[in-house]
This record gives C-alpha cells, sequence and structure tokens, in this order.
C-alpha cells in the first residue's frame, strides 16, 4: 500500500469514525476471506473501545485516588472543643453518630476530609 491510498484510508476511517488505528490493525490482520478480515478488524476495534470505555469509567469513578492525612495540613482548620484533630482522624464520631459539618474557604481541604 502507497503513502497516497494509507492516507485516502485514514480519511476515510476518520469520516466514519473509526480512527486511525483501524488502519494499523489492518495492516496486522490476516484471513482467508474479505468477510473474515473485515470480522476479525471491527472485533479487535470492538474490543478496544470497550477497553478505553472501562478504563475512562474505572478514571472517572476516582478507584485507583487513596486519600490519606499524609502531607495535609490542618493550620487553616478550626475544630470545635469536642472535636480534636485525632478524633477526625480516627474519625470517632461515626460510632457515636455525631454529624459532622465542614465550614471553610475554597481550598481549606473541605472535600479532601469529607471523602
Amino acid at each position: 500500500m502507497n503513502k497516497a491510498s494509507e492516507n485516502a484510508l485514514i480519511y476515510a476511517c476518520k469520516r466514519l469514525r473509526l480512527g486511525e488505528d483501524i488502519v494499523e490493525n489492518a495492516k496486522k490482520t490476516k484471513a482467508k476471506t474479505h468477510l473474515d478480515f473485515l470480522l476479525k478488524l471491527f472485533t479487535a476495534e470492538l474490543e478496544e473501545r470497550d477497553r478505553r470505555r472501562r478504563n475512562a469509567y474505572q478514571k472517572a469513578a476516582k478507584f485507583d485516588i487513596l486519600k490519606t492525612f499524609e502531607d495535609y495540613t490542618f493550620e487553616d482548620i478550626k475544630f470545635p472543643n469536642t472535636l480534636t484533630v485525632n478524633d477526625l482522624m480516627n474519625a470517632s464520631f461515626v460510632p457515636k453518630s455525631e454529624n459532622l459539618i465542614l465550614y471553610g474557604n475554597v481550598g481549606a481541604g473541605k472535600t479532601h476530609l469529607a471523602s
């Protein structure tokens, strides 16, 4: 396949919303008939799209982000007399069925503490 044909194929794939990767996969795919070739090529494309979709969902869910108190600073946080930093870190208010309401400016770390 010459470069002009490859560029035309890439352009056609973009217009069909197949992506450029399908051209590379087509070069690697071997089959006995044209229909087998297309079936293998499209199956590989569908599997790749499923893989990308699952990865995007996992990234959006932020499963891989673990929140810890390491390097967290409590300097800008005011605690009531009934709650200490250790109480907060140990979540001692949970067994007592007490609510924890976080107030503060943007960027103080309220969301980090809540999660």
